[in-house]
Protein backbone atom coordinates (compact mmCIF):
# COMPACT_ATOMS: atom_id res chain seq x y z
CA UNK A 1 0.00 0.00 0.00
CA UNK A 2 1.46 3.37 -1.03
CA UNK A 3 2.09 6.11 1.49
CA UNK A 4 -0.75 8.61 1.87
CA UNK A 5 -0.37 11.97 0.15
CA UNK A 6 -0.33 14.79 2.65
CA UNK A 7 -1.11 18.02 0.85
CA UNK A 8 -0.72 21.56 2.12
CA UNK A 9 -3.26 24.00 0.71
CA UNK A 10 -1.79 27.48 0.39
CA UNK A 11 -4.22 30.43 0.29
CA UNK A 12 -3.25 34.08 -0.20
CA UNK A 13 -5.30 37.17 -0.86
CA UNK A 14 -4.67 40.87 -0.58
CA UNK A 15 -7.53 43.29 0.08
CA UNK A 16 -7.13 44.90 -3.33
CA UNK A 17 -7.08 41.54 -5.17
CA UNK A 18 -10.17 40.33 -3.34
CA UNK A 19 -12.04 43.49 -4.31
CA UNK A 20 -10.90 43.51 -7.93
CA UNK A 21 -10.58 39.81 -8.85
CA UNK A 22 -12.82 37.95 -6.41
CA UNK A 23 -10.08 35.62 -5.06
CA UNK A 24 -11.64 35.43 -1.61
CA UNK A 25 -10.17 33.19 1.09
CA UNK A 26 -13.39 31.21 1.30
CA UNK A 27 -13.59 30.59 -2.44
CA UNK A 28 -9.97 29.42 -2.74
CA UNK A 29 -10.28 27.15 0.31
CA UNK A 30 -13.53 25.55 -0.88
CA UNK A 31 -12.24 24.79 -4.38
CA UNK A 32 -8.92 23.40 -3.19
CA UNK A 33 -10.58 21.26 -0.52
CA UNK A 34 -12.99 19.74 -3.07
CA UNK A 35 -10.07 19.11 -5.45
CA UNK A 36 -8.09 17.35 -2.71
CA UNK A 37 -11.13 15.24 -1.74
CA UNK A 38 -11.66 14.23 -5.36
CA UNK A 39 -7.99 13.19 -5.67
CA UNK A 40 -8.11 11.25 -2.41
CA UNK A 41 -5.43 13.39 -0.74
CA UNK A 42 -5.20 14.03 2.96
CA UNK A 43 -5.17 17.76 3.70
CA UNK A 44 -2.45 18.14 6.30
CA UNK A 45 -3.14 21.85 6.84
CA UNK A 46 -4.56 24.91 5.11
CA UNK A 47 -2.08 27.81 5.23
CA UNK A 48 -3.77 31.19 4.85
CA UNK A 49 -2.08 34.59 4.35
CA UNK A 50 -4.97 37.07 4.32
CA UNK A 51 -4.11 40.63 3.35
CA UNK A 52 -0.48 39.86 2.41
CA UNK A 53 1.26 40.97 -0.77
CA UNK A 54 2.79 38.39 -3.09
CA UNK A 55 5.84 40.56 -3.79
CA UNK A 56 8.03 38.73 -1.24
CA UNK A 57 8.15 35.54 0.84
CA UNK A 58 7.97 37.19 4.27
CA UNK A 59 4.47 35.92 5.00
CA UNK A 60 3.63 34.09 8.24
CA UNK A 61 1.60 31.22 6.77
CA UNK A 62 4.06 30.67 3.90
CA UNK A 63 6.96 30.50 6.35
CA UNK A 64 5.03 28.01 8.49
CA UNK A 65 4.39 25.84 5.41
CA UNK A 66 8.09 25.92 4.51
CA UNK A 67 8.96 24.72 8.03
CA UNK A 68 6.44 21.85 7.73
CA UNK A 69 7.88 20.90 4.33
CA UNK A 70 11.42 20.80 5.70
CA UNK A 71 10.14 18.71 8.65
CA UNK A 72 8.71 16.13 6.20
CA UNK A 73 5.05 16.62 7.08
CA UNK A 74 3.96 17.50 3.52
CA UNK A 75 4.69 15.82 0.19
CA UNK A 76 2.47 17.99 -2.03
CA UNK A 77 1.53 21.70 -2.17
CA UNK A 78 -1.56 22.94 -3.99
CA UNK A 79 -2.62 26.51 -4.84
CA UNK A 80 -5.64 27.90 -6.63
CA UNK A 81 -3.45 29.87 -9.02
CA UNK A 82 0.32 30.28 -9.41
CA UNK A 83 0.31 33.97 -8.49
CA UNK A 84 -1.25 33.02 -5.12
CA UNK A 85 2.14 31.48 -4.28
CA UNK A 86 4.10 34.56 -5.41
CA UNK A 87 4.05 37.42 -7.90
CA UNK A 88 7.84 37.46 -8.11
CA UNK A 89 9.48 35.28 -10.77
CA UNK A 90 12.60 34.87 -8.66
CA UNK A 91 10.65 33.90 -5.52
CA UNK A 92 8.45 31.43 -7.44
CA UNK A 93 11.42 29.58 -8.94
CA UNK A 94 13.28 29.68 -5.62
CA UNK A 95 10.33 28.10 -3.80
CA UNK A 96 9.94 25.37 -6.43
CA UNK A 97 13.67 24.59 -6.83
CA UNK A 98 15.05 25.18 -3.32
CA UNK A 99 12.06 24.28 -1.16
CA UNK A 100 9.60 21.99 -2.94
CA UNK A 101 11.79 19.86 -5.23
CA UNK A 102 14.68 19.91 -2.74
CA UNK A 103 12.36 18.19 -0.23
CA UNK A 104 10.65 15.86 -2.75
CA UNK A 105 7.44 17.87 -2.61
CA UNK A 106 5.26 18.14 -5.72
CA UNK A 107 3.62 21.44 -6.57
CA UNK A 108 0.42 22.01 -8.52
CA UNK A 109 -1.96 24.79 -9.42
CA UNK A 110 -5.64 24.18 -10.06
CA UNK A 111 -5.78 26.86 -12.78
CA UNK A 112 -2.61 25.90 -14.65
CA UNK A 113 -1.55 22.40 -15.67
CA UNK A 114 2.16 21.56 -15.30
CA UNK A 115 4.41 18.89 -13.81
CA UNK A 116 7.29 20.33 -11.77
CA UNK A 117 9.17 17.02 -11.94
CA UNK A 118 10.06 17.58 -15.64
CA UNK A 119 12.30 20.26 -17.26
CA UNK A 120 9.41 21.33 -19.54
CA UNK A 121 7.09 21.67 -16.58
CA UNK A 122 9.61 23.84 -14.73
CA UNK A 123 10.05 25.96 -17.86
CA UNK A 124 6.28 26.51 -18.03
CA UNK A 125 6.29 27.53 -14.38
CA UNK A 126 9.10 29.98 -15.17
CA UNK A 127 7.07 31.55 -17.97
CA UNK A 128 3.97 31.81 -15.80
CA UNK A 129 6.01 33.34 -12.99
CA UNK A 130 7.46 35.88 -15.42
CA UNK A 131 3.97 36.93 -16.48
CA UNK A 132 2.86 37.11 -12.83
CA UNK A 133 5.77 39.43 -12.06
CA UNK A 134 5.00 41.51 -15.16
CA UNK A 135 1.40 41.84 -13.99
CA UNK A 136 2.57 42.89 -10.51
CA UNK A 137 4.79 45.58 -12.00
CA UNK A 138 1.90 46.81 -14.12
CA UNK A 139 -0.28 46.96 -11.01
CA UNK A 140 2.41 48.99 -9.25
CA UNK A 141 2.61 51.42 -12.16
CA UNK A 142 -1.18 51.80 -12.24
CA UNK A 143 -1.19 52.37 -8.50
CA UNK A 144 1.38 55.16 -8.84
CA UNK A 145 -0.71 56.81 -11.54
CA UNK A 146 -3.79 56.33 -9.39
CA UNK A 147 -2.06 57.86 -6.37
CA UNK A 148 -1.01 60.88 -8.40
CA UNK A 149 -4.56 61.38 -9.64
CA UNK A 150 -5.90 60.84 -6.11
CA UNK A 151 -3.49 63.44 -4.72
CA UNK A 152 -4.72 65.98 -7.24
CA UNK A 153 -8.25 65.48 -5.94
CA UNK A 154 -7.06 66.51 -2.46
CA UNK A 155 -7.01 63.07 -0.81
CA UNK A 156 -4.31 62.50 1.80
CA UNK A 157 -1.75 60.04 0.45
CA UNK A 158 -0.55 58.67 3.74
CA UNK A 159 2.85 58.53 5.44
CA UNK A 160 4.57 56.66 8.24
CA UNK A 161 2.49 58.60 10.76
CA UNK A 162 -0.93 60.24 10.68
CA UNK A 163 -0.50 64.02 11.27
CA UNK A 164 -1.06 65.27 14.82
CA UNK A 165 -4.55 66.68 15.19
CA UNK A 166 -6.03 64.18 12.72
CA UNK A 167 -7.09 60.55 12.47
CA UNK A 168 -7.32 58.43 9.32
CA UNK A 169 -10.77 56.88 8.85
CA UNK A 170 -12.38 55.39 5.75
CA UNK A 171 -9.55 56.61 3.51
CA UNK A 172 -9.73 60.24 4.67
CA UNK A 173 -8.25 62.55 7.29
CA UNK A 174 -10.66 63.68 9.99
CA UNK A 175 -9.98 66.23 12.72
CA UNK A 176 -9.11 64.47 15.98
CA UNK A 177 -10.58 66.91 18.50
CA UNK A 178 -8.44 66.19 21.61
CA UNK A 179 -5.17 66.88 19.75
CA UNK A 180 -6.62 69.57 17.48
CA UNK A 181 -7.78 71.58 20.51
CA UNK A 182 -4.24 71.54 21.92
CA UNK A 183 -2.72 72.52 18.58
CA UNK A 184 -5.08 75.50 18.27
CA UNK A 185 -4.11 76.54 21.79
CA UNK A 186 -0.42 76.27 20.87
CA UNK A 187 -0.96 78.61 17.90
CA UNK A 188 -2.78 81.09 20.17
CA UNK A 189 0.01 81.01 22.76
CA UNK A 190 2.69 81.47 20.10
CA UNK A 191 0.93 84.42 18.47
CA UNK A 192 0.45 86.01 21.88
CA UNK A 193 4.18 85.95 22.59
CA UNK A 194 4.92 82.59 24.21
CA UNK A 195 8.04 80.84 22.87
CA UNK A 196 7.88 77.12 22.13
CA UNK A 197 9.76 76.27 25.31
CA UNK A 198 7.16 78.12 27.38
CA UNK A 199 4.30 76.41 25.52
CA UNK A 200 5.91 73.05 26.28
CA UNK A 201 6.02 73.86 30.02
CA UNK A 202 2.42 75.12 30.01
CA UNK A 203 1.22 71.95 28.29
CA UNK A 204 3.22 69.82 30.72
CA UNK A 205 1.63 71.58 33.70
CA UNK A 206 -1.87 71.13 32.23
CA UNK A 207 -1.23 67.46 31.60
CA UNK A 208 -1.69 67.72 27.85
CA UNK A 209 -0.69 64.66 25.83
CA UNK A 210 -0.31 63.94 22.16
CA UNK A 211 -0.53 60.38 20.84
CA UNK A 212 3.12 59.58 21.59
CA UNK A 213 3.26 61.16 25.03
CA UNK A 214 3.92 64.66 26.38
CA UNK A 215 4.51 67.54 23.99
CA UNK A 216 8.12 68.61 23.45
CA UNK A 217 9.58 71.77 21.92
CA UNK A 218 10.70 69.87 18.82
CA UNK A 219 7.30 68.19 18.35
CA UNK A 220 5.50 71.52 18.77
CA UNK A 221 7.78 73.20 16.24
CA UNK A 222 7.29 70.42 13.69
CA UNK A 223 3.50 70.29 14.12
CA UNK A 224 2.99 74.07 14.03
CA UNK A 225 4.96 74.26 10.76
CA UNK A 226 2.86 71.60 9.01
CA UNK A 227 0.62 72.93 6.25
CA UNK A 228 -1.69 69.96 6.83
CA UNK A 229 -3.14 72.15 9.60
CA UNK A 230 -4.54 74.56 6.98
CA UNK A 231 -6.09 71.84 4.84
CA UNK A 232 -3.24 71.03 2.48
CA UNK A 233 -1.57 67.71 1.57
CA UNK A 234 1.97 66.95 0.44
CA UNK A 235 2.68 64.95 -2.69
CA UNK A 236 6.21 64.66 -4.12
CA UNK A 237 7.50 67.73 -2.22
CA UNK A 238 4.57 69.83 -3.41
CA UNK A 239 1.73 71.15 -1.25
CA UNK A 240 -1.73 70.76 -2.79
CA UNK A 241 -5.23 71.71 -1.58
CA UNK A 242 -6.64 68.87 0.51
CA UNK A 243 -10.14 67.58 1.21
CA UNK A 244 -9.77 67.52 5.00
CA UNK A 245 -10.86 70.31 7.34
CA UNK A 246 -8.27 72.83 8.49
CA UNK A 247 -7.41 73.11 12.19
CA UNK A 248 -6.50 76.81 11.93
CA UNK A 249 -6.98 79.55 9.37
CA UNK A 250 -4.30 80.43 6.83
CA UNK A 251 -3.97 83.85 8.47
CA UNK A 252 -3.18 82.32 11.87
CA UNK A 253 -0.79 79.81 10.29
CA UNK A 254 1.19 82.41 8.33
CA UNK A 255 1.43 84.69 11.36
CA UNK A 256 2.78 81.81 13.41
CA UNK A 257 5.37 80.99 10.72
CA UNK A 258 6.55 84.61 10.71
CA UNK A 259 6.95 84.58 14.50
CA UNK A 260 8.85 81.28 14.48
CA UNK A 261 11.16 82.57 11.71
CA UNK A 262 11.85 85.73 13.72
CA UNK A 263 12.51 83.72 16.88
CA UNK A 264 14.87 81.42 15.00
CA UNK A 265 16.83 84.37 13.62
CA UNK A 266 17.31 85.70 17.16
CA UNK A 267 18.42 82.37 18.58
CA UNK A 268 22.17 82.81 18.13
CA UNK A 269 24.53 80.66 20.20
CA UNK A 270 25.71 82.27 23.43
CA UNK A 271 29.41 83.03 23.11
CA UNK A 272 31.77 82.17 25.91
CA UNK A 273 32.25 85.09 28.29
CA UNK A 274 29.15 86.90 27.02
CA UNK A 275 26.79 88.26 29.70
CA UNK A 276 23.16 87.19 29.54
CA UNK A 277 20.42 89.01 31.41
CA UNK A 278 16.73 88.41 32.03
CA UNK A 279 15.69 91.94 30.99
CA UNK A 280 18.06 92.77 28.12
CA UNK A 281 16.27 94.33 25.17
CA UNK A 282 13.13 95.11 27.16
CA UNK A 283 14.33 98.23 29.01
CA UNK A 284 13.63 101.70 27.59
CA UNK A 285 14.36 105.12 29.04
CA UNK A 286 11.09 106.99 29.63
CA UNK A 287 12.89 110.34 29.36
CA UNK A 288 14.86 110.09 26.12
CA UNK A 289 13.61 106.90 24.48
CA UNK A 290 16.99 105.19 24.37
CA UNK A 291 17.54 101.59 25.38
CA UNK A 292 19.13 100.54 28.64
CA UNK A 293 22.28 98.49 28.37
CA UNK A 294 24.13 96.29 30.88
CA UNK A 295 27.63 97.05 32.09
CA UNK A 296 29.78 95.23 34.63
CA UNK A 297 31.23 97.37 37.42
CA UNK A 298 34.03 96.03 39.62
CA UNK A 299 34.43 97.60 43.05
CA UNK A 300 37.26 96.90 45.45
CA UNK A 301 36.95 97.16 49.21
CA UNK A 302 39.62 96.02 51.65
CA UNK A 303 41.18 93.81 49.04
CA UNK A 304 37.91 92.16 48.04
CA UNK A 305 36.60 92.69 44.49
CA UNK A 306 32.83 92.80 44.01
CA UNK A 307 31.46 92.37 40.48
CA UNK A 308 28.02 93.73 39.78
CA UNK A 309 25.90 94.44 36.71
CA UNK A 310 24.25 97.84 36.27
CA UNK A 311 21.78 98.94 33.64
CA UNK A 312 22.24 102.45 32.25
CA UNK A 313 20.50 104.56 29.66
CA UNK A 314 22.67 104.59 26.52
CA UNK A 315 22.23 108.37 26.25
CA UNK A 316 23.74 108.68 29.74
CA UNK A 317 26.53 106.11 29.48
CA UNK A 318 27.42 106.76 25.80
CA UNK A 319 28.96 103.28 25.78
CA UNK A 320 27.17 102.55 22.49
CA UNK A 321 26.91 105.90 20.74
CA UNK A 322 24.69 104.58 17.94
CA UNK A 323 22.09 103.63 20.56
CA UNK A 324 22.02 107.07 22.24
CA UNK A 325 19.22 109.47 21.34
CA UNK A 326 20.84 112.60 22.82
CA UNK A 327 24.16 113.77 24.21
CA UNK A 328 23.14 113.39 27.82
CA UNK A 329 20.35 111.92 29.95
CA UNK A 330 19.98 112.12 33.73
CA UNK A 331 17.84 108.98 34.14
CA UNK A 332 18.81 106.66 37.00
CA UNK A 333 21.02 103.58 36.81
CA UNK A 334 19.67 100.32 38.19
CA UNK A 335 21.61 97.44 39.72
CA UNK A 336 20.60 94.26 37.93
CA UNK A 337 19.51 92.20 40.94
CA UNK A 338 17.37 95.06 42.28
CA UNK A 339 15.82 95.68 38.86
CA UNK A 340 15.09 91.95 38.37
CA UNK A 341 13.37 91.71 41.76
CA UNK A 342 11.30 94.83 41.05
CA UNK A 343 10.07 93.39 37.75
CA UNK A 344 9.44 89.96 39.27
CA UNK A 345 7.34 91.61 41.99
CA UNK A 346 5.27 93.37 39.31
CA UNK A 347 4.64 89.99 37.64
CA UNK A 348 3.55 88.55 40.99
CA UNK A 349 1.18 91.47 41.59
CA UNK A 350 -0.32 90.98 38.14
CA UNK A 351 -0.70 87.24 38.86
CA UNK A 352 -2.46 87.99 42.16
CA UNK A 353 -4.83 90.40 40.42
CA UNK A 354 -5.69 87.85 37.75
CA UNK A 355 -6.30 85.12 40.30
CA UNK A 356 -8.73 87.33 42.23
CA UNK A 357 -10.76 87.95 39.11
CA UNK A 358 -10.68 84.36 37.98
CA UNK A 359 -13.72 82.19 38.70
CA UNK A 360 -13.29 79.11 40.82
CA UNK A 361 -12.01 76.33 38.56
CA UNK A 362 -14.56 73.74 37.61
CA UNK A 363 -13.89 70.07 38.17
CA UNK A 364 -11.41 68.73 35.63
CA UNK A 365 -12.95 66.69 32.85
CA UNK A 366 -9.65 65.16 31.77
CA UNK A 367 -10.63 61.72 33.06
CA UNK A 368 -13.89 61.72 31.12
CA UNK A 369 -12.10 62.83 27.95
CA UNK A 370 -9.53 60.03 28.36
CA UNK A 371 -12.30 57.47 28.87
CA UNK A 372 -14.12 58.58 25.72
CA UNK A 373 -10.90 58.52 23.73
CA UNK A 374 -10.27 54.97 24.96
CA UNK A 375 -13.75 53.85 23.91
CA UNK A 376 -13.27 55.37 20.44
CA UNK A 377 -9.91 53.59 20.03
CA UNK A 378 -11.57 50.33 21.08
CA UNK A 379 -14.15 50.75 18.32
CA UNK A 380 -11.36 51.47 15.80
CA UNK A 381 -9.67 48.23 16.86
CA UNK A 382 -12.96 46.34 16.49
CA UNK A 383 -13.36 47.78 12.97
CA UNK A 384 -9.87 46.59 12.05
CA UNK A 385 -10.61 43.08 13.36
CA UNK A 386 -13.89 43.10 11.45
CA UNK A 387 -12.05 43.85 8.20
CA UNK A 388 -9.60 41.03 8.92
CA UNK A 389 -12.51 38.62 9.54
CA UNK A 390 -14.02 39.70 6.22
CA UNK A 391 -10.79 38.87 4.37
CA UNK A 392 -10.92 35.42 5.99
CA UNK A 393 -14.43 34.94 4.62
CA UNK A 394 -16.02 34.61 8.05
CA UNK A 395 -18.84 37.07 7.31
CA UNK A 396 -21.02 37.83 4.32
CA UNK A 397 -21.18 41.29 2.76
CA UNK A 398 -24.56 41.91 4.40
CA UNK A 399 -23.27 40.89 7.86
CA UNK A 400 -20.16 43.08 7.49
CA UNK A 401 -22.26 46.07 6.40
CA UNK A 402 -24.60 45.68 9.38
CA UNK A 403 -21.79 45.26 11.91
CA UNK A 404 -19.82 48.16 10.43
CA UNK A 405 -22.91 50.40 10.56
CA UNK A 406 -23.44 49.55 14.23
CA UNK A 407 -19.81 50.39 15.07
CA UNK A 408 -19.97 53.67 13.16
CA UNK A 409 -23.19 54.66 14.99
CA UNK A 410 -21.56 54.01 18.36
CA UNK A 411 -18.45 55.92 17.35
CA UNK A 412 -20.44 58.94 16.14
CA UNK A 413 -22.30 59.03 19.44
CA UNK A 414 -19.05 58.90 21.42
CA UNK A 415 -17.44 61.61 19.27
CA UNK A 416 -20.45 63.86 19.82
CA UNK A 417 -20.15 63.32 23.57
CA UNK A 418 -16.40 63.96 23.38
CA UNK A 419 -16.92 67.29 21.62
CA UNK A 420 -19.46 68.29 24.27
CA UNK A 421 -17.12 67.40 27.15
CA UNK A 422 -14.19 69.22 25.58
CA UNK A 423 -16.31 72.33 25.16
CA UNK A 424 -17.22 72.13 28.87
CA UNK A 425 -13.61 71.87 29.96
CA UNK A 426 -12.56 75.15 31.50
CA UNK A 427 -9.53 76.87 30.01
CA UNK A 428 -7.61 79.94 31.10
CA UNK A 429 -6.67 82.81 28.89
CA UNK A 430 -3.22 82.97 27.35
CA UNK A 431 -2.13 85.61 29.83
CA UNK A 432 -3.30 83.53 32.78
CA UNK A 433 -1.48 80.45 31.56
CA UNK A 434 1.79 82.29 31.09
CA UNK A 435 1.67 84.28 34.28
CA UNK A 436 0.62 81.31 36.41
CA UNK A 437 3.58 79.30 35.15
CA UNK A 438 6.08 82.03 36.06
CA UNK A 439 6.60 81.19 39.75
CA UNK A 440 7.25 77.51 39.20
CA UNK A 441 9.60 78.21 36.30
CA UNK A 442 11.43 80.85 38.35
CA UNK A 443 12.09 78.21 41.02
CA UNK A 444 13.87 75.99 38.48
CA UNK A 445 16.59 78.62 37.96
CA UNK A 446 16.64 77.76 34.24
CA UNK A 447 17.76 81.01 32.64
CA UNK A 448 16.38 80.26 29.18
CA UNK A 449 12.99 79.16 30.54
CA UNK A 450 12.67 82.24 32.78
CA UNK A 451 13.73 84.54 29.98
CA UNK A 452 11.20 82.91 27.64
CA UNK A 453 8.30 83.49 30.05
CA UNK A 454 9.34 87.13 30.60
CA UNK A 455 9.46 87.67 26.84
CA UNK A 456 6.00 86.15 26.55
CA UNK A 457 4.59 88.45 29.23
CA UNK A 458 6.38 91.75 28.75
CA UNK A 459 6.72 93.90 25.67
CA UNK A 460 8.58 96.89 27.17
CA UNK A 461 9.74 98.14 30.57
CA UNK A 462 9.90 101.95 30.80
CA UNK A 463 12.28 103.34 33.42
CA UNK A 464 11.74 106.79 34.87
CA UNK A 465 14.08 107.39 37.80
CA UNK A 466 13.15 104.79 40.39
CA UNK A 467 9.76 104.11 38.80
CA UNK A 468 8.92 101.32 36.40
CA UNK A 469 6.06 101.11 33.95
CA UNK A 470 5.49 97.77 32.25
CA UNK A 471 3.79 97.39 28.91
CA UNK A 472 2.34 93.90 28.95
CA UNK A 473 1.78 91.77 25.90
CA UNK A 474 -1.84 91.13 26.87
Amino acid sequence: MSDPINVGLYIRVSTQEQAEEGFSVGEQTERLQKYADAMGWNVYQTYTDAGWSGSNTERPALQEMIRDIEAGHINKVAVYKLDRLSRSQYDTLWLIEKVFLANNVEFLSMSESFDTSTPIGRAIVGLLAMFAQFEREQIRERMQLGKSARAKTGAWMGSAHVPRGYEYLDGELHVYLPEAKQIREAYDLLINGAPLRTIEKIFLEKGYQQRNGPWTTSTLGRVLKSRVNIGEIRWHNEWLPGNHKAIVSTEVFEKAQSIMDQNASRCTPIRRGRYTHYLSGLLVCARCGARYGAKRVDSKYKGNVTKRIYFNCYSRSQQVRSSATRDHCDNDSWREDILNNAVFDEIRRMRSSILKQKNKPTESLTGRIAALQKEIKTIDAQSARLLHSYTLGLFSDEEITQKKKSLNTRKERLETELRRVIQQESSSSTAQELIESFESILETGDFNAIRSVIEGLIDTIYIDGQSLEIKWRF
